[in-house]
């Protein structure tokens, strides 16, 4: 089984992320949607990109937190991974799609609630992977699904990264949890 690749592009810079943190979690979080033979890239950039991106894409002017971009059209089903596409030489493409953060925007929501960044973005990663995976909240039934699934989502990953953690004798990570769903 080939694996996916994983880019985490860090192109804004007014902010310190750990981007090594956000690219080990963003895989377990592939790994345990079984996805991790799906190629994703996770852009970490400003408000003015995303404005642009977010005009572009929705037809909303102004900047947003997150914006995830699929690689296929296709109509999605909640929790099954977009069809692999085969490019002209015959080469099996798996792509999940892109993720765009404005850090910035994310910074401040961070400051008004009192979160860590770098300990609140693995739930919004989590959260575009569900829109990449066909969830979506634009009706009750829908947002509960997608919520139910980013809960189960952020639980494992709380789980696996204590793990970790107490595999290397260090304190446990500090993601929030469930109470921010």
């Amino acid at each position: 089984m080939k694996l996916g690749t994983l880019n985490i592009l860090n192109r804004q810079k007014g902010h310190k992320i750990n981007t090594i943190a956000l690219k080990r979690r963003t895989k377990t979080v592939l790994r345990v949607l079984d996805v991790r033979d799906y190629d994703l890239s996770v852009v970490l950039t400003n408000n003015k990109t995303i404005l642009k991106y977010n005009k572009r894409i929705r037809g909303i002017d102004r900047p947003t937190d997150i914006l995830s971009i699929p690689f296929t059209d296709d109509r999605m089903y909640p929790g099954v991974p977009p069809q692999a596409e085969m490019d002209s030489a015959g080469n099996t493409i798996s792509d999940l799609g892109d993720i765009i953060i404005s850090i910035p925007y994310v910074k401040k929501q961070c400051e008004r609630k009192g979160y860590c960044i770098n300990s609140y973005l693995p739930r919004l990663v989590i959260h575009g992977v569900c829109h990449l995976m066909g969830y979506e909240h634009e009706t009750d039934e829908q947002h509960e699904q997608m919520s139910k699934k980013e809960a189960e989502l952020l639980s494992e990953l709380i789980r696996i990264e204590n793990e970790r953690a107490e595999r290397l004798s260090k304190k446990p990570p500090s993601i929030l949890g469930p109470e921010i769903l």
